[in-house]
């Protein structure tokens, strides 16, 4: 994140830049800053490609989450129709998936079909084909996803990885309803402030670099 800062300072003009400095802010928990990152790859390329639609979602905007993706069957549209009541509409779009989807991808869709048809054991038969994936981000919603079918242990340690591996997205872990079944033990109670430490940091190394001055916001949560 700072190293993408710094080199933000020194090319303003370079959207794919501001692109990965959307990603990384994100993975800090700082989400007003991903966003603003977010917007202004955009605006100086306005087909580049950005990870807004999973900054959205954390933050509750889905609606911003169908503006960045909204076309196709991607699965953060999906999720975002399901979290807002619109469960045949999101189904009727993973139904339509294309099998040569990317793999990781594919699975991900494959699991939430079977979710929103309240069929549990195929649901959690396909996210746990891909358990053991490598980016810390994508094991945080294969862990929301486990819990939402009412696993524990494997969710617990899954986020704990996360959190491990440089996914600390606090506001994802706080507000998130599907991760509730964890809420109250002493494991998740442990990740979460392990995640807290994480994210204070990020916010004190993310002002130290003038993060606040190269995105033009005041705060960056």
């Amino acid at each position: 994140m700072v190293r993408l800062l710094r080199r933000a300072r020194e090319r303003p003009a370079d959207p794919e830049l501001f692109s990965a400095l959307s990603h990384s802010l994100r993975y800090c928990g700082l989400l007003q800053a991903s966003l603003a990152a977010a917007k202004q790859a955009r605006r100086l390329d306005p087909k580049v490609r950005v990870s807004a639609s999973h900054t959205c979602y954390m933050l509750g905007d889905y609606e911003g989450v169908l503006e960045y993706e909204p076309d196709g069957i991607n699965y953060m549209r999906n999720l975002a129709l399901l979290t807002m009541g619109r469960r045949e509409e999101a189904l009727a779009s993973l139904d339509s998936a294309d099998s040569s989807l990317p793999n990781l991808l594919l699975v991900y869709v494959k699991a939430l079909a079977h979710l929103i048809r309240n069929e549990f054991d195929e649901s959690r038969n396909w996210i746990r084909k891909i358990i053991h994936v490598h980016d810390p981000e994508g094991r945080y919603y294969v862990a929301r996803h486990l819990a939402y079918l009412g696993d524990t242990d494997e969710p617990l340690a899954l986020l704990a990885a996360a959190v491990e591996a440089g996914y600390f997205c606090v506001p994802a872990f706080t507000r998130d309803p599907w991760l509730d079944s964890l809420r109250g033990t002493p494991e998740f109670t442990a990740v979460v402030r392990k995640a807290e430490t994480r994210h204070r940091q990020a916010v004190i190394s993310f002002l130290t670099a003038e993060g606040d001055r190269v995105l033009g916001i005041p705060h960056p949560v």
